[in-house]
């Protein structure tokens, strides 16, 4: 059998770029494997050491103002919370609010502190002056929807077995 040089240069061209697409291909199968892995490793690394700087900012302790307005508001849930249970009333004045919290952490409490809890979250407490016996009173209550919100989390807490009676 004859050959002219034309197909002996198309066939040992065609010889050496197979076997380099080939090298080529599985090269580059490995390098993207590599590199996926590579990948799931630094978004591991990263995971780490997020949580490394979310674990030491939450050990942080707090500035000593900051502090002291966590526990008025954490009282004053407290004593909202407890008004709410004895008298099932949604609505509590602030003068009553005040002599509540001051008796028990024996600190003075103001309207500064509710606004500025009200800066913090704005839509958790409802607030309006009305004209009671002749003076203005400053009435502080929980939005409509909080009810059911507080309803579906007391449901969320009790076990899935006494709550099931099915």
């Amino acid at each position: 059998m004859l050959r002219n040089e034309a197909t002996i240069a198309v066939q040992s061209s065609f010889s050496r770029e197979v076997p380099q697409q080939a090298a080529e291909i599985i090269n580059t199968d490995v390098t993207a494997e590599k590199q996926e892995g590579l990948a799931r490793e630094e978004e591991n690394n990263r995971d780490v050491e997020m949580r490394e700087v979310e674990s030491k900012i939450i050990d942080l302790p707090l500035p000593n103002h900051l502090n002291h307005l966590m526990k008025l508001f954490e009282q004053f849930e407290a004593n909202f919370r407890l008004h709410r249970n004895r008298h099932d009333a949604w609505t509590a004045s602030m003068d009553l609010m005040i002599s509540m919290i001051e008796s028990s952490l024996n600190r003075t409490f103001n309207e500064g502190h509710l606004r500025q809890f009200l800066t913090i979250v704005p839509g958790f407490y409802l607030h309006k002056w009305e004209m009671v016996r002749g003076r203005l009173i400053l009435l502080i209550e929980l939005p409509a929807d909080a009810a059911h919100q507080m309803e579906d989390e007391r449901l969320a807490l009790i076990p899935k077995s006494v709550n099931d009676t099915n």
